[in-house]
């Protein structure tokens, strides 16, 4: 009588952690949400004892065993990308050592643009905001980066990244500009010619949308479309807007 051998544990000395426990936990967390104690209370009426430090300390072990290889690997294939996007949202961290649970904590997201080979997403914690952050995980890109008018992306970055603006956010600044106004002012509004503009190039996008990037770029070129538009909306008026729009909205009253 032969006894199978135990296949290794995912993660060593860890008892009864199997894979399929891990990964129930895991998905609990990070997926539905659900902090380590209302496992632990929900395991409880089940009749398991998992107590949340050895849940947290198997969380830890994955990031330290897995994940960080992983997401090497995720930023190895993102910065190959010529196109990404870059956005930075606040986090709340409630024991962070040296920090009041009020401070702001920002977690930093890159992404591969729209109609990549292979689509990535990446997500960095850091108990800053400053351009310095975005800096170091670009270390070595060449490309474009789309963002939007924060001034921390242009301050320390690499030469080889060129910043794209977003003109959805452009679009914001007019249409605030135009709240603001008298009625039988706004048509007459350099902010109402730019959001016109804005409005048209939507509209090329979108009817190009279903296309590869090659034939979006021929259509483009072929209709136009752009440069039309372009002609509709004056070098004076893009000055005189970026002047009256392109700030906070109050501005525009004076």
């Amino acid at each position: 009588m032969k006894k199978s051998q135990l296949p290794a544990p995912v993660i060593k000395n860890s008892g009864i952690c199997s894979p399929s426990l891990l990964a129930q936990v895991l998905y609990n967390k990070y997926v539905l949400a659900l902090p380590l104690y209302r496992q632990e209370a929900d395991l409880k009426r089940l009749g398991i004892h998992l107590s949340r430090q050895t849940m947290g300390n198997w969380v830890l072990a994955v990031n330290d065993l897995y994940v960080e290889r992983i997401f090497a690997l995720l930023k190895q294939e993102l910065l190959k990308n010529e196109h990404l996007h870059a956005d930075e949202s606040t986090v709340q961290v409630l024991r962070e050592e040296g920090r009041k649970p009020s401070t702001k904590s920002y977690m930093w997201l890159y992404r591969t643009a729209e109609g990549a080979k292979r689509p990535v997403v990446c997500y960095e914690y850091k108990p800053s905001r400053a351009g310095e952050c975005a800096a170091r995980f670009l270390q070595g890109y060449k490309g474009y980066l789309h963002t939007d008018g924060y001034a921390g992306y242009r301050a320390k970055l690499p030469e080889e990244v060129i910043i794209v603006g977003c003109w959805a956010h452009m679009r914001r600044y007019l249409t605030d500009t135009l709240k603001i106004l008298e009625e039988d002012v706004r048509p007459f509004h350099p902010a109402n010619k730019g959001l016109d503009f804005c409005n048209r190039l939507f509209a090329l996008e979108k009817s190009s949308k279903s296309r590869n990037s090659t034939r979006r770029s021929a259509t483009r070129l072929g209709r136009n479309s752009r440069s039309q538009s372009r002609k509709r909306f004056s070098p004076g008026q893009r000055k005189n807007m970026t002047k009256t729009s392109c700030r906070k909205a109050p501005t525009a009253r004076h």
